[in-house]
């Protein structure tokens, strides 16, 4: 008998320090979704204001993807994304870190002067189009193009890609329709 109170003693102990951990667990979750539900912002980052033939894809509070004219297989044939990210940005580090990371040939062909438009109005920037060789049979986006635009606490990363380096003029309406909340 000695042992099975021992047993049912102990038993009740740890259920009434689970349940502790459980209240102080629950009480700072629902803290915790109480302040960020405060602090988000309600509106999205970025809204799009329309361009022909494009289409505005999954987006968020903080980025957006738009996506090209569909082609007869229902596939676009480039699509474009602008992410809001914190800090500040170095330009040529980010061009350089991004050329790193695609396992292909490739090469700046062309800068083009740039807009996002934003509430106190239009912000330029440098757009980098860039082109992608290889020589697989592997399918492969050979556009890309990457432009950065620096705001007060944070920057805009922009990008583009198409199926063809030719294809990236395609792209310019929608990167101008991007709005910038």
């Amino acid at each position: 008998m000695n042992r099975r109170a021992v047993v049912i003693a102990g038993l009740g102990i740890a259920l009434i320090i689970a349940g502790v951990i459980g209240v102080v667990l629950f009480r700072d979750k629902t803290k915790a979704s109480t302040d960020l539900s405060n602090n988000q912002q309600s509106e999205p980052m970025f809204s799009f204001a329309g361009a022909d033939g494009w289409r505005q894809g999954p987006s968020n509070e903080t980025s957006m993807a738009l996506f090209g004219p569909s082609r007869a297989d229902g596939t676009s044939a480039c699509f474009t994304s602008a992410e809001y990210k914190t800090g500040t940005v170095d330009i040529d580090t980010e061009l350089s870190k991004q050329a790193k990371n695609v396992a292909h040939a490739v090469t700046l062909k062309n800068t083009l002067e740039s807009t996002i438009t934003a509430v106190s109005g239009a912000i330029k920037y440098d757009l980098y189009q860039y082109g992608i060789t290889d020589e697989s049979s592997e399918p492969l986006m050979k556009g890309l193009e990457l432009g950065y635009v620096q705001l007060v606490g944070g920057y805009v990363e922009i990008e583009g890609h198409c199926n063809e380096f030719e294809e990236l003029t395609t792209t310019l309406p929608a990167l101008a329709a991007y709005r910038l909340n």
